[in-house]
């Protein structure tokens, strides 16, 4: 359905999103070291994360290594835990609870916080991102579900509103920044932490950078352990970034 939308004609459209924003996030608010030095070293993250969990040298992570490394990293964001992990990844509960220990061994500063917002929220009732925004939870202390299930949430709701709380800062710097151009730069749509803008083609490279260089401010602004990576496509039709 997104070839559906296109650009005028004369026009293309620029697609531009963050690069592993929640797990740079994770790593900024659990201050965890290990995970931040793997995101400051250039190396391809999740062949970082696997040469840690499976101890062995990066260059001799195999594809299925990754793999399996990409799949944890990011359910963990989600509060995932090992039956998900072993359904999503098609290997046995034990092996998953295996993977899952040791990445926490290696990074033990995100088990503390995580920990930490787990136990926060059954006394709170309460989660809330970077810029104060806050998630309120109702549920039976006594019912191991419920609880559970709020315990969950609380990891990951901070991780994804302040995503949110710094996407609201870069359309903010983009607004501001393309006032000049009389509408031949204009935002289009944006989904989750994708950025489509539409240019006059002969803008191209001042629109590119204008964006590339808001997301970054927005991000300095307020992460300054980790950095980030913004990546852009360019195409006349909405395809995924």
């Amino acid at each position: 359905h997104r070839n559906c939308f296109r650009a005028e004609e004369g026009n293309v459209f620029i697609i531009c999103d963050y690069g592993q924003q929640e797990l740079r996030l994770l790593a900024d608010f659990s201050q965890d070291k290990a995970l931040q030095e793997v995101f400051n070293s250039g190396i391809d993250f999740h062949i970082a994360t696997a040469a840690k969990i499976f101890k062995k040298l990066v260059d001799d992570v195999t594809h299925d290594d990754r793999e399996l490394a990409k799949r944890m990293n990011y359910l963990l964001t989600y509060g995932g835990g090992a039956q998900k992990f072993s359904e999503l990844a098609g290997i046995a509960k034990e092996q998953a609870q295996a993977i899952i220990d040791a990445y926490f061994a290696g990074f033990k500063g995100v088990k503390r916080w995580m920990n930490y917002q787990q136990a926060q929220v059954l006394n709170t009732r309460q989660a809330r991102s970077m810029y104060n925004r806050m998630a309120k939870y109702e549920f039976d202390y006594d019912n191991f579900r419920e609880r559970s299930g709020v315990q969950r949430n609380a990891s990951n709701m901070p991780l994804q509103s302040s995503a949110a709380d710094i996407l609201k800062r870069v359309l903010r710097l983009f607004y501001e920044a393309v006032k000049p151009y009389n509408n031949k730069i204009k935002l289009v749509n944006i989904v989750h932490d994708e950025l489509i803008v539409e240019t006059d083609i002969n803008l191209l490279e001042t629109a590119s950078n204008l964006l590339k260089e808001c997301m970054q401010q927005a991000w300095k602004e307020n992460i300054k352990s980790v950095g980030i990576d913004t990546e852009v496509k360019v195409t006349t039709c909405w395809q995924k970034g």
